[in-house]
C-alpha cells in the first residue's frame, strides 16, 4: 500500500495538528522488500515478520507498548490467546456456516469479538 503509507507520511508532514498527531508502524515480510517497489522511504524504521504471525504480533505489540502508557500484555501471552483462538476458529465458524479459510474480514472480526466475550 504504497499510495495510502505516502498520504499517511505527507499528512504526519502538511497536515494538519490531528494528522501531525498520528502514528505509524510499517512492518513487511522481508525488512528490505520495499527497496523493490518504493525507494522514498529508505530510513524508515521498518519492522519484518517473516510471514510468522508470531513475529507480525510480537511486532504489532512492541509497537504499540511504546505508544501509550496502558498495560499490554506480553507478545507470549497474546500469541497463546491468538493459538488457543485458532484452535476453536473451526468450530466458531461451523456455527455459523463460514469456511475459515473463505472469512471476510467483517466476519473474522465478528469472531474474534465473539470470542473475546467468551474467554
Amino acid at each position: 500500500m504504497p499510495l495510502e503509507l505516502g498520504i499517511c507520511m505527507g499528512a504526519l508532514e502538511f497536515g494538519t495538528k490531528k494528522q501531525k498527531d498520528n502514528k505509524y508502524l510499517i512492518i513487511e515480510s522481508d525488512k528490505f522488500r520495499f527497496k523493490k517497489f518504493i525507494s522514498d522511504i529508505s530510513g524508515q524504521d521498518i519492522k519484518d515478520h517473516n510471514d510468522k504471525p508470531n513475529d507480525a504480533i510480537r511486532v504489532i505489540r512492541n509497537w504499540l507498548s511504546n505508544k501509550t502508557t496502558e498495560n499490554i500484555p506480553s507478545a507470549s501471552i497474546i500469541i497463546s490467546e491468538y493459538e488457543k483462538f485458532n484452535t476453536y476458529l473451526p468450530e466458531l465458524c461451523e456455527e455459523n456456516q463460514w469456511t475459515p479459510e473463505e472469512l471476510t474480514f467483517g466476519e473474522y472480526s465478528t469472531l474474534v469479538t465473539s470470542w473475546l466475550t467468551l474467554i
